[in-house]
Formats: structure tokens, sequence, C-alpha cells
């Protein structure tokens, strides 16, 4: 074995070590987040006959978000319920169940731990935002297919034009990431594209698998 092959074995062990050491602080920290939140929500929230299915928030501004996890809860604010119309808020109910349901902010999971492992990477920073993206995405199709694309994208207008607040920190909110581009794929025909959960299980294997990459790509 040859000095060179001895150095690329102890980087690779020690990028690995560095890598999962990121893993153990990021869970720490979204369980603790996730874990506050559901304590102030036990403090702040209150349940609602009109909605059965969600903790509401008195605050004027939109917000609509769910904390995800074994105790997953949906969260609306007051300013939601007034802003919406009937089906509208359904689609955005059922937006956040999706995210529930199908573990989205485990799919974010292995690119959040890589842009806290590599702060100075852009390629980490611009992966982690595009997943963000496709999540958002994903859980618009499920709203969609249940509620219709016209009530959904009509709530997300709703919502472009208003003060929002940005959903708490480990939570996913559907008011937050790029409305816009979320509208014009709402506005196209669907297509006989990957389902986005393979996409982007796909991309969360390759990345994890190849953490190497993040040095070749440009800053």
């Amino acid at each position: 074995m040859t000095a060179g092959h001895v150095l690329a074995i102890a980087f690779g062990a020690g990028l690995a070590v560095w890598t999962l050491g990121a893993f153990a602080v990021t869970c720490r920290a979204l369980a603790g987040l996730r874990r506050r939140q559901r304590m102030l929500l036990g403090l702040v929230a209150r349940q609602d006959p009109a909605v059965r299915e969600a903790l509401v928030v008195e605050h004027p501004a939109v917000a609509a978000y769910c904390v995800p996890g074994r105790r997953a809860a949906i969260v609306v604010s007051t300013g939601t319920l007034g802003l919406l119309r009937a089906g509208e808020l359904a689609a955005v109910l059922a937006h956040e169940r999706a995210h529930v349901a199908e573990r989205h902010d485990l799919a974010l999971l292995p690119f959040t731990v890589l842009e806290r492992a590599f702060p100075w990477s852009r390629a980490a920073r611009v992966m982690r935002r595009r997943v963000a993206a496709l999540v958002e995405m994903r859980a618009d199709d499920r709203a969609a297919r249940l509620h219709g694309r016209a009530g959904l994208a009509s709530a997300l207008r709703r919502f472009r034009a208003c003060d929002r607040l940005p959903a708490p920190a480990g939570t996913l909110g559907g008011a937050d990431g790029d409305i816009d581009a979320r509208l014009d794929r709402l506005a196209t025909p669907a297509t006989a594209s990957l389902p986005l959960r393979v996409l982007l299980l796909s991309i969360a294997v390759t990345v994890v698998s190849t953490p190497l990459s993040l040095f070749l790509l440009p800053m």
C-alpha cells in the first residue's frame, strides 16, 4: 500500500467521522427545536372546531406549518383562518398532512446535515434549498389530488400577497419557499415524470454516499 493510498484512506475516514458528527449534532438540535416548539404550542395554541386537525395560534399574520416527528402537529394562525376560503384552507391543511405522512423532514435531513458539516460549500447550501423546494412541490401534489389545483393555487396567491410569518426552525411551512415556482408548476399540466418521492430518495442516496463531491464542486 502506497503513501497515497494511506492518505486517501485517512482522508476518507476523517471525512466520514466529520459527517457523522454533524449528523449527530443536527439530529440533536432539531429534536430540541421541535420539543421546544411543542412546549410553546401547549402554552399558546388552542383547538378550534372549524379545524379539528390543527392547532390554532392567535396572530394576524399568515402562518401554516407542521412540526414533524412521532408527535406531529399542524399549526395555523388566526390570520390564515380569516384569509382563506373553506376549499383553500382544506388544500393547505392537506399540504401539511402530506409533510407529516411522508416524513418530508427525513428527506431533508441529509441535506441539512451536509450544510452543517460543510458550511463553506455553496453546493451544500444550494442542494438543501432545491430539495426543500422539491419537498414543497411533493406536498402540493398530494394536496392538489385531494382538493384540486385551483384551490391550492388560490391559497398560495393569497399567501403571496400577505405578510407571512416564517415557519419556526425545525418545522415545515406551507407558506414558505418559492411560491412563484410552485404556482407555475400548479398551472402546468402534470407530466409522466418520475415521482418526486423517488427523485428525493435518489438524490439523498447519491449525495450521502459521495460526500467528496462537495469538495469537487465549485464553492
